[in-house]
């Protein structure tokens, strides 16, 4: 994310080695206002209340995720 430019990043909360958090901070590292979409088969409230308050652009709960991010990435 630091080298190459992305118009958007969607990214799970819980992998491996890495989390969604921490790939939010990244991509804020490297762009302004980054287009994150975090997603969660694991979702709770505070989950959505922090991923605004740490600058997320949007986030969204499984199931049904795809067609919830096609509808966030619709452009006018």
């Amino acid at each position: 994310m630091k080298v190459q430019p992305f118009d958007f990043v969607i990214t799970d909360l819980y992998m491996p080695e890495l989390d969604g958090w921490k790939v939010l901070e990244t991509a804020r590292q490297a762009r302004p206002q980054p287009r994150v979409i975090l997603i969660t088969a694991h979702g709770k409230e505070e989950f959505e209340e922090m991923a605004d308050k740490k600058g997320a652009w949007a986030y969204v709960e499984k199931p049904y995720l795809v067609e919830k991010i096609e509808e966030l990435l619709k452009l006018p």
